[in-house]
C-alpha cells in the first residue's frame, strides 16, 4: 500500500477518547484480575474525569455487573480486589 498523508496528529495513538481509554483499561483488569469469576457482560461507565491542579488526572468509573451475586467477586474482602483492579488500571 502507497504511503499517504497523517489522518491524525503523529503523537495521536487512538480516535477514541481519553475517557473511553479509561474505561477500557479498567474493564480490561477487571477481566486480568478475575479471570472466570466474571461473566463478560459487565461494563465500566465513566463518571467523572476532573484536570487537577498539579497536572494529574482524577477519574471516577462505575463498574456494572449483571447480578447482585457479582458485586462481592468484584469488591473482594474488604475492598482488597477492587483496590487491586483501580490501582493497576
Amino acid at each position: 500500500m502507497p504511503e499517504g498523508p497523517w489522518h491524525y496528529p503523529e503523537d495521536q495513538v487512538s480516535d477514541a477518547s481519553e475517557r473511553l481509554l479509561a474505561c477500557e483499561i479498567t474493564r480490561e483488569q477487571l477481566y486480568r484480575q478475575l479471570h472466570d469469576e466474571l461473566p463478560y457482560d459487565c461494563a465500566v461507565r465513566p463518571e467523572a474525569y476532573t484536570q487537577r491542579k498539579d497536572g494529574s488526572l482524577e477519574v471516577r468509573q462505575q463498574i456494572v455487573v449483571a447480578r447482585d451475586s457479582q458485586k462481592s467477586i468484584v469488591l473482594g474482602k474488604g475492598g482488597s480486589r477492587i483496590k487491586a483492579i483501580g490501582e493497576a488500571a
